[in-house]
């Protein structure tokens, strides 16, 4: 990565992390709802058999309605977790099938798989992916560690598993500027926020 492109990312990430805490607990309740609807009539959820999600926390989407319709639909639901490594820390994906009883805190406050039913993501039909923000063609900016763009790397240039980004319309094409991007960081199909589903430049 050049040092300008770090640089970017790092000023970026700041500025959409101070926005996002600074979220009113309404709003992101209310604009979580709306945005779980869009997901559940998308013909991309439905069509889905297998599922990898995320739970969201710190003011992210919260995702908790998504994922037990997923197990109440009969789906296969994948949740993540951090595997620390010492040189490229990525995340397993582990297959979950009691959200009451098999979710632990893991690292950074996350909470996180407690199974031991690691799965292969290309199995799976759809990956719904948190982020800071997106652009309308996909792009992410995470949170800075990398592990979604390691995790999905073998996958990146496939059509399958369709990559769902997901955050609150305010973080689509983000005010503070455009997304800096890279050739290792992965692009999603669509980006669902709490008014749409849009389709990305690398759309199936």
């Amino acid at each position: 990565m050049s040092e300008a492109i770090r640089s970017a990312k790092a000023e970026l990430r700041a500025a959409l992390r101070a926005r996002r805490r600074a979220l009113d607990p309404l709003d992101v309740a209310r604009w979580s709802a709306a945005l779980c609807e869009v997901v559940l009539r998308s013909d991309a959820w439905q069509q889905s058999r297998s599922v990898a999600a995320f739970v969201g926390v710190k003011n992210e989407p919260d995702t908790m309605p998504l994922l037990r319709a997923a197990l109440e639909a009969g789906k296969r639901l994948l949740l993540p977790r951090v595997r620390p490594a010492a040189a490229s820390p990525t995340i397993d994906f582990v297959e979950v099938d009691d959200l009451d009883v098999g979710l632990t805190d893991g690292s950074y406050a996350l909470r996180e798989p407690s199974g031991a039913r690691v799965a292969d993501v290309a199995t799976v039909d759809l990956v719904l992916v948190p982020g800071l923000a997106f652009s309308s063609a996909g792009e992410r900016i995470g949170l800075g560690p990398g592990y979604y763009d390691r995790a999905l790397a073998g996958v990146a240039a496939q059509q399958r598993p369709l990559r769902i980004g997901v955050c609150f319309a305010a973080f689509l094409d983000p005010s503070e500027g455009g997304i800096p991007t890279e050739p290792t960081d992965v692009v999603m199909h669509r980006v669902a926020t709490e008014k749409s589903l849009t389709v990305g430049e690398s759309s199936p």
